[in-house]
Formats: structure tokens, sequence, C-alpha cells
């Protein structure tokens, strides 16, 4: 796994912050999927 730390560069809206989350989540699940088929 490749993990990347993340600075502080912008103040993010908690509704912002839960939509990146989520997205963020579905590329994992998709490089996931990748990884073990």
């Amino acid at each position: 796994h490749n993990w990347g730390l993340s600075t502080h560069v912008e103040d993010v809206e908690p509704e912002e912050m839960e939509r990146r989350a989520k997205e963020w989540a579905q590329q994992m699940a998709q490089q996931a999927q990748k990884k073990s088929a």
C-alpha cells in the first residue's frame, strides 16, 4: 500500500470532507479489487 500523508492546504466544509472520504473509499475499493483479481 502507498499511504500519502496529507498536509493541510485548504479549509474544507464538513460536507465536502465527507464527499471526498467517500470518493477516496471507492477508489481504495476499486484498487483492492484489481489487486485481488
